[in-house]
């Protein structure tokens, strides 16, 4: 999605869209985009450092072995796609909670630009 398609679809359902400019509009998704980029990798990163801390390590010891276990396996075919799958899966509840806050970090920040800009 472009700059200009995020514009257009983040604001289709804002009724005081009406009085920013289309440059405006794409500074707002610009930054709650970067915000939402940050949130969900400071989050993730968190995760991963305290999943890694408070087991001592064995929790990604163990996500690796399992996909090193995968690949290991004699007399199959393994490819870079099935790997990848099960990366995402492995990985996967890990990323309820970044993705959860990203959405809510959305959300707040796109109305306060919203009404910082209509303010001025």
């Amino acid at each position: 999605m472009t700059p200009e398609q995020r514009a257009v679809k983040w604001f289709e359902k804002v009724p005081e869209a009406d009085d920013l400019s289309f440059d405006q509009r794409l500074a707002i998704c610009k930054k709650t985009g970067n915000t939402m980029a940050l949130v969900f990798v400071v989050l993730f990163s968190l995760e991963l450092i305290l999943a890694y801390v408070l087991t001592d390590g064995s929790f990604v010891f163990a996500m690796t072995d399992i996909l090193n276990s995968i690949l290991s396996r004699p007399g199959r075919r393994v490819t870079a796609q099935g790997v990848a799958v099960a990366g995402i899966l492995v990985v996967a509840p890990l990323l309820v909670i970044p993705v959860a806050a990203t959405f809510l970090a959305r959300s707040i920040v796109f109305k306060q630009e919203i009404k910082k800009c209509l303010s001025k």
